[in-house]
């Protein structure tokens, strides 16, 4: 458990679960408010959280702190279970109602159950998974899916992390969006991967034609921005092992639709984090076809 507290007077307080791309980089640019102060637990302690006081647990920490949000974003519906279930986090929901933010891409199903147990602790949920990527978190400039009756209580932390917010009208349908939206942008990437050994193989100027494809017509807004980070940027953005699992989550809504090729695109990622590495970031894909 991590504390990073600003000198200056607080006035608003949140407990942040999970520390990975996102969180670290929205921490980066949230921590220098004059009037933040964040708690971040996490089940390793971190060497980048180096100007930080440390606490043992996070019955500790919501023990000295009066939290205002609590706020979740975590691999996966097991990680968040964990996290929201655990006792001090219950106990102090119930008693004290805060706002409680769950911007993990998780599973339909999960987070219209997750909606069901923070309101019988008497907390306020808030569903808001994003888009933006670490850049976005860096720079307070994210995109954010809100479902919530509670919105004018969040309003000023919106303003403090995201450029746009998309208010969806029923739970769990901002969550649908995005997986959607990640399955979408999933199967654009595996056509890109199945253009590019064409590419490569049947002209012999390939630098004009991927010239081409990254500069000319509709498709080359795509093009240009996946093979650019492909090609120049080390930072990771997004895990590969994370894209397949949004994947996965999507089954549900997937089998609605004969005409959607899911298990396709399913073994296409699955196949790839085994042969690749599913800790490369997703855009690396777009090199690799039939595990080459």
């Amino acid at each position: 458990m991590t504390i990073l507290k600003k000198n200056q007077q607080v006035s608003l307080k949140i407990l942040m679960i999970g520390y990975g791309t996102i969180t670290s980089a929205l921490i980066s640019h949230i921590i220098k408010l004059n009037n933040v102060e964040i708690v971040v637990w996490t089940r390793k302690r971190k060497k980048d959280l180096t100007d930080c006081c440390l606490v043992e647990n996070v019955e500790e920490a919501l023990g000295k702190n009066d939290i205002d949000i609590i706020l979740s974003c975590v691999p996966d519906d097991t990680a968040s279970y964990e996290a929201w279930n655990n006792q001090y986090i219950g106990k102090y929901i119930k008693s004290n109602h805060p706002i409680c933010v769950e911007m993990s891409t998780l599973s339909f199903k999960y987070v219209c159950t997750w909606h069901e147990y923070i309101e019988e602790l008497s907390g306020k949920p808030v569903e808001m998974p994003f888009t933006g990527s670490r850049k976005g978190a860096k720079n307070g400039n994210m995109i954010v899916f809100i479902f919530t009756k509670y919105y004018e209580d969040i309003t000023y932390f919106l303003k403090i992390i995201s450029c746009k917010q998309y208010r969806f009208k029923s739970k769990g349908e901002a969550t649908k969006f995005k997986l959607l939206y990640n399955f979408w942008g999933a199967s654009m990437l595996r056509e890109l991967s199945l253009l590019y050994p064409i590419l490569e193989n049947e002209f012999t100027d390939f630098k004009m034609v991927k010239e081409i494809i990254m500069n000319d017509g509709w498709m080359s807004l795509l093009c240009k921005s996946v093979i650019r980070k492909a090609e120049n940027e080390r930072v990771i953005d997004f895990k590969l092992k994370y894209m397949h699992k949004d994947v996965q989550e999507f089954q549900e809504i997937a089998e609605k639709y004969s005409f959607i090729n899911y298990d396709e695109i399913s073994k296409f990622y699955l196949k790839l984090i085994k042969d690749l590495d599913g800790e490369e970031d997703f855009s690396k894909a777009i090199f690799w076809i039939g595990g080459r």
